[in-house]
């Protein structure tokens, strides 16, 4: 008993301190939560039809701090239920971001470390629903949302006209590296008039001689104070000794301000061919032997600047295709989820 008071105590006074030294740092610790309670109302897979529960999503903690006016660096870690519906484990954290950013003349940046990739990135402003849904190629597999390695960019901002980013990267997200090759990202984007954002980018991925995968997408942004709508079409090749594949998606997206609490987001995805990897997909995982379309359609309320209720569904319908007599039943997720940030 002797000892497990003392252990008690012992937590107790590391916690405060903790407390008390994250509190001397509130300007630089930051953190977010996107809680979830799911139900799987329609599934092919037997396996997965009918299961509900709770998890946790994402949890981020953030550590962001300005060393001097023209250098920042940020570190990041996020835990993540592994929604394969299959895995029981603990909630265990992995470096998501740790870069130190440049600023230099003419608004450019300069980054070195693990970050978010341009492929997203003004996507990801656009659509803005992060806690609903990832962006399209980030969803479907076709990419990865970070990568290790470099990048030059003049960031997006509302008073200037063009944007761009080229970076160079390892091509393993925000694991260790593990192959010969690397990935290069190019973006370009142009605001010709203010709620208007146009953008072409572009990336190659080489692993060995003869043997690379490239994705296009173009993106057409609307951004009012109140509305917001985007347009993307993308195409992503692999390429084997001589054999190519290619894989399109299109994306239309739309959120509205219904009020100052309630806000609207839906959003439309295409996948002109299946997918080979659909069943990998965290959450909501789908068929591989046929072109699956998503529609999602979700409602927010701020209860206030740092709690929000999300309910919203996700519902995927089957294309046809070559060789399958009988499209697949339809695939229905309904998720109610919280987020609370500090």
């Amino acid at each position: 008993m002797k000892r497990t008071s003392v252990k008690m105590i012992l937590l107790l006074l590391l916690f405060s301190a903790f407390l008390n030294i994250t509190s001397l740092f509130a300007e630089e610790f930051s953190g977010e939560v996107i809680y979830d309670y799911y139900n799987v109302e329609m599934n092919n897979n037997d396996l997965i039809e009918g299961m509900n529960g709770f998890r946790f999503r994402r949890i981020y903690f953030t550590y962001d701090d300005k060393i001097e006016d023209k250098i920042s660096v940020r570190f990041r870690l996020e835990m993540s239920d592994p929604g394969d519906f299959v895995t029981k484990d603990y909630y265990v954290p992995v470096v998501k971001d740790s870069y130190i950013k440049f600023k230099t003349a003419g608004s450019h940046e300069f980054i070195l470390g693990i970050m978010g990739v341009p492929t997203f990135e003004m996507v990801e402003k656009v659509w803005g629903w992060r806690e609903i849904e990832r962006t399209p190629l980030d969803l479907h597999k076709y990419a990865s949302s970070r990568d290790f390695g470099i990048a030059f960019k003049k960031p997006y901002s509302k008073d200037c006209r063009i944007n761009y980013t080229f970076m160079l990267g390892n091509w393993t997200g925000n694991k260790s590296e593990e192959n010969k090759g690397k990935k290069a990202y190019l973006l370009l984007g142009l605001k010709p008039v203010e709620v208007l954002y146009l953008e072409l980018y572009g990336d190659i991925e080489y692993t060995e001689v003869n043997k690379y995968k490239h994705t296009n997408q173009g993106f057409i942004g609307m951004m009012y104070p109140k509305v917001k709508a985007g347009l993307l079409y993308a195409i992503h090749t692999q390429v084997d000794d001589g054999e190519e594949e290619e894989f399109e998606i299109g994306s239309v997206f739309f959120s509205s301000s219904l009020s100052s609490k309630l806000n609207l987001a839906m959003r439309y995805d295409v996948n002109f061919q299946p997918n080979p990897k659909g069943d990998e997909i965290s959450y909501f995982p789908y068929l591989t032997t046929s072109p699956a379309n998503l529609a999602i359609l979700g409602i927010s309320y701020e209860l206030n600047d740092k709690i929000k209720i999300i309910p919203h569904v996700e519902y995927y319908t089957y294309g046809s295709e070559e060789g399958i007599e009988e499209i697949p039943d339809s695939e229905l997720y309904y998720t109610l989820t919280v987020t609370y940030s500090w």
